[in-house]
């Protein structure tokens, strides 16, 4: 009975560590994409401005 509490509890422990994980990366995904984004509006912006 012990036991399996202890194995039901590692097993819960890495469940949320994989979600956690998989959380972190969806969020570094979409800073990352959102920096690109920003970046790419700078100089599409900084290009205009140079046009004659």
């Amino acid at each position: 009975m012990v036991l399996g509490g202890i194995c039901l509890l590692m097993a819960l422990l890495c469940w949320a560590a994989i979600l956690s994980n998989r959380a972190q990366h969806a969020l570094i995904d979409t800073l990352g994409g959102w920096k690109v984004f920003m970046e790419y509006r700078e100089w599409f912006h900084s290009r205009e401005d140079k046009k004659p």
